[in-house]
């Protein structure tokens, strides 16, 4: 079931069990909140002097062909605390794009297996999903869960997820500048207001001038950064705790340039100990 009272750049769909009008408008609202957060974020990027050539492989992870299923999450094991654990498929999904820029240039989001996957292609480049964009392309997507209480606590939630990141850039002309970034996100909100939020990147690479690079990974990547997120929860209201990822590209300058951010993966399973 979607959810139609969101902007044409964002979407949400639920589990056919979450039928309930206060719990989709929460995350609804949960979901309007991050977007307004991170265009503020965007703005901020894309103003940033990019002036210093920079190309070099930060891949923020472990490199790992072994079965998805075998990732351990570092959850505590102490008796007296509840601790509930859950598989795809998960409450929700979401995914949006910032409007000033294009929407992604290809979006996979399967809540039964816990897949995502992004890819924000600008300039003359084409693959996968079409030509580059014009311009900038800031995309998230990712899962959610619903979640109260009868007691205060302070809870923390956890996410098991792998990945394959892959960016590749190129700027020719003086004039060119060329950026590509891509991460993993925690965010938990309150009634549809946010609490607390964590976000690691994967990648962040950017070229100003003549240069370029690639990177992709040999095989998935244990993601523990962010490795958790921590919040108090209060009786009399809903909270939605959110894992996600997100993929940033952009370039300026000539119509030789181009950089392309991908991120593809799963989320194996989100955790709340309380």
């Amino acid at each position: 079931m979607s959810v139609n009272g969101l902007p044409p750049n964002a979407h949400i769909s639920f589990r056919e069990n979450v039928t309930q009008p206060e719990l989709r408008q929460a995350a609804e609202r949960s979901i309007a909140t991050l977007i307004a957060s991170f265009e503020k974020k965007v703005e901020q990027t894309l103003a940033t002097d990019t002036s210093k050539s920079k190309v070099q492989t930060s891949v923020n992870a472990q490199d790992d062909r072994s079965n998805l299923q075998s990732i351990d999450q570092n959850i505590p094991d102490t008796a007296h605390i509840r601790t509930l654990a859950i598989v795809p498929p998960f409450d929700f999904t979401w995914s949006w794009f910032l409007p000033d820029g294009s929407p992604p240039t290809f979006q996979n989001l399967n809540n039964e297996t816990g897949e995502v996957g992004l890819i924000a292609r600008t300039g003359a480049v084409s693959g996968e999903g079409g030509m580059g964009a014009p311009g900038f392309i800031a995309a998230h997507a990712g899962f959610g869960i619903m979640l109260s209480t009868d007691r205060e606590v302070t809870a923390t939630g956890y996410a098991a997820r792998r990945f394959v990141p892959k960016w590749q850039l190129s700027s020719i002309e003086s004039a060119d500048s060329v950026m590509v970034e891509a991460g993993t996100e925690l965010t938990v909100l309150k009634d549809g207001q946010l609490v607390n939020s964590a976000s690691g990147k994967l990648f962040s690479e950017s070229v100003h001038g003549n240069g370029g690079g690639r990177y992709e990974s040999s095989g998935y990547v244990d993601v523990t950064n962010p490795p958790s997120l921590s919040f108090t929860m209060s009786p009399g209201h809903q909270y939605t705790f959110n894992v996600g990822i997100w993929v940033f590209s952009n370039k300026s300058g000539s119509q030789h340039a181009f950089a392309e951010s991908w991120l593809s993966g799963a989320v194996l399973s989100m955790s709340v100990v309380r």
